[in-house]
């Protein structure tokens, strides 16, 4: 095998700009676990996306993460099933009220289901320090919501939008953003 690799190189990692967006979600819907010296395991699922044909930060990437096994992270799951126009086909499909938003079978489900539709968020920039000090950039999502076709908000849309930018923040409304 030959490497063909750089001794320095420049990723252009981007943040989209602060305000809102129009994501669509992609594959590679993930599970990972991290085990810390004297604590119990996390599990996190994470939903990759980018930001929209049409907004003003057109493929810049996000992720949105939830926490597998606690309350906040299955709201945050049956919001975004709820948002991508999903509640139905997702009840449909786990008729049964045993199963949980973040059980796997629905977790593998939205690998499948959940890419190529849309959702509605609003956030900013921020810098963090990471566990060894680092000083990184980030984009923290502060509100998420459902979009209709034209990027309209509304918890009635489909999730699968062709929702085209009218200016900054992927189809901008004056009432919220979408």
């Amino acid at each position: 095998m030959k490497v063909d690799g750089r001794e320095s190189a420049d990723y252009k990692f981007e943040l989209p700009t602060n305000g809102d967006h129009v994501i669509q979600f992609m594959e590679g819907i993930e599970v990972t676990e991290v085990e810390e010296e004297g604590k119990e395991k996390r599990r996190t699922i994470r939903f990759p996306a980018q930001c929209a044909e049409g907004d003003d930060s057109e493929g810049v990437q996000v992720s949105i993460f939830a926490g597998i096994g606690t309350k906040f992270g299955k709201q945050k799951i049956a919001d975004i099933v709820v948002m991508a126009g999903m509640k139905e086909m997702v009840e449909k499909q786990f008729p049964d009220d045993d199963v949980e938003i973040d059980d796997k079978k629905v977790v593998n489900f939205l690998k499948v289901k959940l890419p190529g539709r849309k959702i509605g968020i609003s956030g900013e920039a921020q810098k963090y320090k990471d566990k060894a000090g680092v000083e990184k950039d980030s984009f923290n999502i502060t509100h998420m919501e459902a979009v209709k076709k034209g990027g309209k908000s509304g918890a009635s849309g489909d999730g699968k939008t062709d929702a085209k930018s009218k200016g900054k923040g992927g189809g901008a409304e004056e009432s919220s953003g979408w």
